[in-house]
C-alpha cells in the first residue's frame, strides 16, 4: 500500500518551481492553477520567423522537462529539421530562406556550451504529421538550402530537443510512456495554464537580434563577420614586446606614498624573492600566521 508520504512526494508539484514562486515569476489563481505571463525575452538566442501553432515549448520544455524531468508526449512526437550552419554568413543566407518559405522556424545563436555550434536553425514538422511529414518536409527543406544557402550546409531531421537526448539518450531508444507517465502529464495539464501564445518576434526585437549576432561573431572569430561591418567593432591592442618605443617614452609612474608590499626585486628571477611576505597589512594576520607556520 503506498502511505500518504509516498503519495504527496508524487504529486508535490510546489517543490520544483519553489524559486518561481518565490520570485513572483509565477502565482497561484484563483481556479488553483499555475499563472505566469510571458513576455517578450530580449536576451533570447533566436528569432522567431514564424511560431509552430502546435507546439507549446514554454511550458513542454521549460516546465515539464526543465524542472520536473517528464518527457511530454508532444515532445516525443516533435520532429524538426536542422541546418547545421557554421558561419554568420550562413545563418544570414537561411534567416533569409526562411521568410521566403514562411514555415514555422527560427534561427540565431547557439550559446549552449556543450553544443559543437555557434549557430544554428530549425523548421518544425507539424506533429500530426508524424515521420512521413517530417520526412517531406527535411527534404523541401534541405534541397532549398542547398540550393540557395549552399550546397556544403549540412541538413538534417531530428526528433524533440537536444536537451533531452543529452539526458535520457537517443531518441530512437525511448521508451512509450507509461500508465503513471500519462496520469503525471495529466496532473501537470491540470495545474498548468497553456503559455501565451508565441508570435514572430516583432521587428524592433529583431534588429536587436542582428546586432547581437554580429558582435557574437565578432567574439567567435567568424571568418565571415567583416561582410557585415564597415569597420573593426575594436582596433587590434597594441603590442610593446618588440616595438619600437623606447622605455623614455613610458615613464616609470611616482607615487605620492609607497605601496604595501610593492618591491622592485619580486620580478627577479630568484626564487626566494618571489615568497610571499608575511609581514604586509594586505594579508589578514590569520592568513599570514597559516603562511609562517608551513614556510
Amino acid at each position: 500500500m503506498v502511505k500518504l508520504y509516498e503519495q504527496a512526494v508524487r504529486g508535490d508539484l510546489i517543490s520544483p518551481v519553489r524559486d518561481w514562486l518565490d520570485r513572483g515569476l509565477i502565482t497561484i489563481n484563483e481556479k488553483h492553477q499555475f499563472e505566469s505571463h510571458q513576455a517578450y525575452a530580449v536576451q533570447a538566442p533566436w528569432i522567431i520567423v514564424r511560431p509552430a501553432p502546435d507546439r507549446a515549448c514554454m511550458k513542454w520544455f521549460d516546465v515539464y522537462w526543465e524542472k520536473y524531468r517528464h518527457l511530454p508526449k508532444g515532445c516525443r512526437g516533435c520532429w524538426k529539421v536542422v541546418a547545421k550552419v557554421k558561419t554568420l554568413e550562413e545563418t544570414w543566407k537561411v534567416y533569409q530562406l526562411q521568410q521566403k518559405l514562411d514555415l514555422p522556424s527560427k534561427c540565431g545563436m547557439d550559446r549552449r556550451e556543450w553544443t559543437p555550434s555557434i549557430w544554428a536553425s530549425f523548421w518544425y514538422a507539424p506533429i500530426q504529421g508524424g515521420l512521413e511529414g517530417a520526412r517531406a518536409l527535411w527534404k523541401r527543406v534541405s534541397d532549398a538550402v542547398h540550393s540557395e544557402c549552399g550546397p556544403d550546409i549540412p541538413v538534417i531531421l531530428k526528433r524533440a530537443c537536444t536537451e533531452m537526448e543529452a539526458g535520457i539518450g537517443p531518441s530512437d531508444q525511448w521508451s512509450a510512456m507509461t500508465e503513471g507517465q500519462e496520469q503525471f502529464e495529466k496532473l501537470l495539464d491540470s495545474m498548468w495554464q497553456d503559455p501565451v501564445p508565441q508570435t514572430s518576434t516583432p521587428l524592433c526585437i529583431r534588429m536587436h537580434y542582428l546586432s547581437k549576432w554580429v558582435r557574437w561573431a565578432w567574439a567567435h572569430a567568424d571568418p565571415t563577420v567583416g561582410k557585415f561591418i564597415s569597420r573593426p567593432l575594436m582596433e587590434p591592442l597594441v603590442e610593446y614586446q618588440t616595438s619600437v618605443h623606447s622605455p623614455m617614452d613610458f615613464p616609470v609612474p611616482i607615487f605620492d606614498r609607497e605601496i604595501k608590499g610593492a618591491k622592485n626585486e619580486s620580478f627577479s628571477k630568484d626564487p626566494d624573492s618571489l615568497k610571499m611576505d608575511t609581514d604586509t597589512k594586505i594579508i589578514a594576520p590569520e592568513i599570514a600566521e597559516g603562511i609562517a607556520l608551513v614556510s
